[in-house]
């Protein structure tokens, strides 16, 4: 198998939200004041949690989180394939038996 190209995305989110992941990798970091719950996962300032995929693996996950106040700051870092075209899989269509 060849090496697949791939592109990170970055996202800060300042209110209570939730996100489809659709990539193989994410990283959530707290950069604000107030403490977030990422899925149940509770994170303080300067905390973060990272979700690994195996070698053509899509996390298709929908993560909640919510802040203590109802506001703050929350990093989220994405780790998206490419498809031969090189168009992401962010966009929700699956490859076709080609995994990420």
């Amino acid at each position: 198998m060849t090496d697949r190209k791939y592109i990170t995305e970055t996202q800060i989110y300042y209110v209570n939200g939730s996100l489809i992941a659709n990539c193989n990798s994410i990283t959530f970091i707290n950069s604000g004041s107030n403490a977030v719950n990422v899925d149940g996962i509770p994170l303080t300032t300067n905390q973060s949690i990272s979700i690994q995929g195996n070698n053509n693996e899509i996390n298709v996950k929908t993560y909640s989180f919510t802040f203590e106040s109802g506001a703050g700051s929350l990093i989220v870092i994405r780790k998206i394939f490419l498809d031969d075209s090189g168009k992401s899989y962010a966009n929700g269509r699956m490859p076709d038996n080609k995994g990420c």
